[in-house]
């Protein structure tokens, strides 16, 4: 894995836009479950609705020259979080990815009481599973058109 930093803050109202662009990225939407283009209109109450619910957590991920590289998106459910990455496509390939799931399963492992992540990736999505198992996930079932990985606490990174 490369050298380059990765930090983390917690999303804000100034971020809107960098998620609509990301959200509606052509390779976002061909691996994501809804492939549709989301409309601005639906996207912001979405969003305004994502950064105030209380199970859900979102970080901003940031490289070392302080620039947006994507979003890591934690959903709580009992003893479990779901989790979701989006790397913004001039960033993608570079080790982002990895390292983004890594460092926010640490921090959120730190600060919340879940005991395991849960990844679905659709099966054609080659990258997102390398990502998900470079990160130590585990997979964990086979759906119709998506695999579970799992990440237990105890299996941390």
């Amino acid at each position: 894995m490369n050298n380059k930093k990765i930090y983390f803050r917690f999303v804000e109202d100034e971020d809107l836009d960098d998620f609509y662009r990301w959200r509606n990225d052509e390779v976002t939407r061909k691996f994501s479950f809804n492939t549709e283009e989301i409309p601005f209109k639906d996207h912001i109450k979405w969003f305004k609705a994502s950064i105030i619910n209380p199970k859900r957590t979102i970080f901003m991920a940031i490289n070392e020259k302080r620039e947006k590289v994507g979003q890591i998106r934690f959903d709580r459910d009992g003893n479990g979080a779901e989790i979701d990455i989006n790397i913004g496509s001039d960033c993608r390939g570079q080790g982002y990815g990895t390292k983004t799931i890594i460092k926010g399963c640490r921090i959120y492992f730190n600060n919340f009481e879940v005991d395991y992540f849960i990844a679905k990736v659709k099966k054609d999505n080659l990258a997102s599973r390398r990502v998900f198992e470079k990160a130590g996930f585990k997979k964990y079932s086979e759906q119709s058109n998506y695999l579970e990985f799992r990440l237990y606490k105890n299996e941390k990174s």
